[in-house]
């Protein structure tokens, strides 16, 4: 291969525009290391209501300690929101915590989130909790 070539397949590797029948020993070995140094995790948001009781301080607690021993860590946002729902004539008003959590494993961080919500909407007697998913890279 030319080094013109070599340029223009390295360039559309970068771009993730090539696939993998069309790799030569050399642009697969360069791919496959760019891509064992990129560190690939997936970002879970829980949504929590702010306690109001002992029993929830309690609960968020041991929910809190269960998902660092479990993900090695979380972060909670430093400021509380305020959301606002009508629910038929009613104006509801909540406030929030965000929990953010990141994980190696997709499969598996999903299939613990998936019980996690049923199990905190039923303690703590909310319709629904959001917890939401997005892919991160880390910039090295």
């Amino acid at each position: 291969m030319d080094f013109s070539n070599y340029v223009k397949l390295r360039g559309s590797l970068e771009k993730n525009m090539c696939d993998a029948s069309s790799l030569t020993g050399l642009t697969f070995a360069i791919l496959n290391s760019r891509m064992s140094r990129e560190s690939i995790f997936h970002e879970y948001e829980v949504y929590l209501p702010v306690p109001n009781s002992k029993n929830e301080v309690e609960l968020l607690e041991a929910t809190r300690k269960e998902l660092v021993d479990r993900f090695g860590g979380l972060t909670v946002t430093n400021f509380s929101s305020e959301g606002e729902w009508r629910i038929g004539p009613a104006k509801v008003r909540d406030q929030i915590q965000i929990w953010r959590i990141l994980s190696e494993q997709k499969d598996d961080g999903d299939n613990y989130f998936r019980l996690l919500k049923k199990r905190l909407e039923e303690s703590l007697h909310q319709q629904k909790i959001l917890i939401t998913r997005r892919v991160v890279s880390e910039i090295l």
